[in-house]
């Protein structure tokens, strides 16, 4: 049986569009929102969006097909 990841596993809270959106929000916005801010916003911790945003979460969406990251 296949690893269920993103909107596959049964206790996500987020979508792959919004995690895209997290991720665009904290790294190209100036002045930069803080991850308790993104977290409040998008309703999970502020770890979960630190996670997010420095790609320890949600790996799938940042390797590449030739499987590098």
């Amino acid at each position: 049986m296949p690893i269920a990841r993103g909107t596959r596993h049964g206790r996500a809270k987020l979508t792959t569009r919004q995690v895209q959106a997290i991720y665009r929000a904290y790294w190209r916005k100036t002045p930069r929102p803080s991850v308790r801010t993104l977290g409040a916003r998008y309703g999970v911790s502020h770890q979960q969006v630190w996670r997010i945003v420095h790609q320890a979460n949600w790996t799938h969406l940042w390797t590449r097909r030739d499987g590098t990251a």
